[in-house]
């Protein structure tokens, strides 16, 4: 336990941000070297990072040729903690960038999970673009001060569209920013 112990206190801002990549589709594969390219981390401290990661037991790898490509390892007791890290550090850097709306959301999330997907959870938004948002909640029409493409749904629906791959929840189980209830979708996530 020991050594867990003295992993998980090693954990910093590169560690997260390498896990964070595969927080971008709980099911993806991917080799250290693509890790490197996508985060601009470098390659020699990428592998040492991702070392720590798969020691702790948070990835395995499968061996591709010369290559290792790793992914969540879904079955330690672990995981669950490691990726609701992710995602919450994930929603702390959406509120760094967007304070005024995430103001408003913060308020909504109070009472519903709410799941940002799209532009804005890419950061690739435009000043007019729209944010596309999943709510947690079928009992009330709700209404936002901003601009905003809403969707709304119960958990189990959304189960269900996991499970069925349906394109909608398959683009935000792919690329999203959760405010709310973490833990449940994090769940949802990990049986999808």
């Amino acid at each position: 336990m020991t050594n867990i112990n003295q992993k998980w206190q090693s954990i910093d801002g590169v560690h997260l941000s390498l896990a964070e990549e595969f927080t971008n589709g709980y099911n993806k594969r991917i080799t250290v070297s693509e890790l490197s390219k996508k985060t601009g981390i470098p390659i020699r401290t990428a592998f040492r990072k991702i070392g720590v990661l798969n020691d702790m037991g948070f990835l395995s790898y499968e061996i591709s040729g010369k290559n290792k490509t790793y992914y969540i390892n879904k079955n330690h007791q672990i995981t669950k903690t490691t990726l609701m890290l992710i995602e919450t550090n994930k929603t702390i850097k959406f509120i760094e960038r967007h304070p005024k709306i995430s103001i408003i959301l913060d308020r909504l999330s109070e009472k519903n999970t709410i799941i940002i997907f799209g532009s804005y959870a890419n950061n690739t938004q435009k000043k007019d673009s729209d944010i596309d948002i999943l709510i947690f909640n079928e009992s009330e029409n709700i209404t936002l001060p901003i601009k905003t493409h809403t969707q709304q749904t119960s958990y189990d629906k959304f189960k269900k569209a996991l499970l069925k791959k349906n394109a909608l929840a398959m683009e935000i189980y792919d690329n999203h920013i959760i405010f709310g209830d973490i833990n449940k979708i994090v769940n949802l996530f990990i049986k999808a």
